[in-house]
């Protein structure tokens, strides 16, 4: 690749652009509709918002276990709204490389 006139300079630099550019680069192996959904973290965003919510109104917990029961609750009620965007309908793809 072009990273060849770094390893004088910046061998380090070469060694992870090599790795981590192709890697990156990954993301185009899958359809556009894909790749919008995985360019995003809006949606773990949103998640989190929602989660940072409701746990500060319970504020108080009487031990590690209630919390995490109100935040696997939490999470089961989000993973059964509806979705408005259609991404459950979004196809598996295998790579072809």
């Amino acid at each position: 690749m072009a990273f060849k006139s770094w390893r004088k300079q910046h061998p380090k630099l070469a060694e992870w652009a090599e790795t981590a550019v192709a890697e990156s680069l990954t993301v185009f192996d899958f359809p556009a509709a894909h790749r919008i959904r995985l360019r995003t973290t809006n949606g773990l965003t949103r998640i989190n918002r929602e989660l940072r919510r409701r746990t500060r109104v319970a504020s108080i917990f009487p031990n590690p276990d209630s919390c995490l029961r109100l935040v696997f609750a939490l999470l089961a009620e989000l993973d059964d709204e509806p979705d408005p965007q259609g991404l459950s309908q979004l196809q598996l793809v295998t790579r072809t490389s």
